[in-house]
């Protein structure tokens, strides 16, 4: 908080290092599960992005997907949404097609759309984290639960399985 405080301060500020500083104190609140404070650092760092780097830049996507998911984890499905959504298309356009922050992203929409019972899309969001990421235990797992909920216990058994261990392709 310190450190921010003096980037804040400094009279010839780093813009992008500053968004980059309160970026990661929000990833830290975030973490701490104190969403409340992390939220409004997530907010202040992408104005800040979009301000200095743009609405296609990386570090602006970075700060939509930390926003996204912090309101995921805060119950507005609403508010997290669109934020992931532009993240998504942000990176799809910039990052390598398995790129695992991709990946990350795709699973964290996935899981506002089966949030939001639209079980569809959150099966097609999942599998495409997943084959961006083999090892991406947590797609597999949301990929097991939309499965239970669509009544397809096989698949879902396929899916629990693998996160376990017993599929030696799955990298743990």
């Amino acid at each position: 908080r310190r450190a921010l405080d003096l980037r804040r301060s400094a009279a010839v500020a780093d813009l992008p290092e500053l968004a980059r500083a309160i970026d990661a104190y929000g990833a830290l609140e975030h973490a701490r599960g104190r969403y409340a404070q992390a939220e409004p650092l997530f907010a202040e760092a992408l104005a800040l992005r979009r301000r200095v780097l743009g609405d296609r830049h990386r570090h602006t996507a970075d700060s939509l997907s930390n926003l996204g998911a912090c309101r995921y984890d805060r119950g507005d499905d609403a508010g997290a949404e669109p934020a992931l959504r532009e993240a998504l298309a942000i990176y799809e356009r910039v990052l390598a097609a398995d790129s695992p922050v991709l990946g990350k992203t795709l699973n964290n929409l996935g899981l506002v759309r089966q949030r939001q019972r639209d079980l569809g899309e959150a099966r097609a969001l999942f599998e495409r984290a997943l084959a961006m990421a083999p090892a991406y235990v947590s797609a597999l797992t949301q990929l097991g639960i939309v499965a239970l909920d669509l009544r397809e216990p096989e698949r879902a058994i396929e899916c629990f399985e693998r996160v376990l261990g017993s599929d030696p392709g799955l990298d743990s």
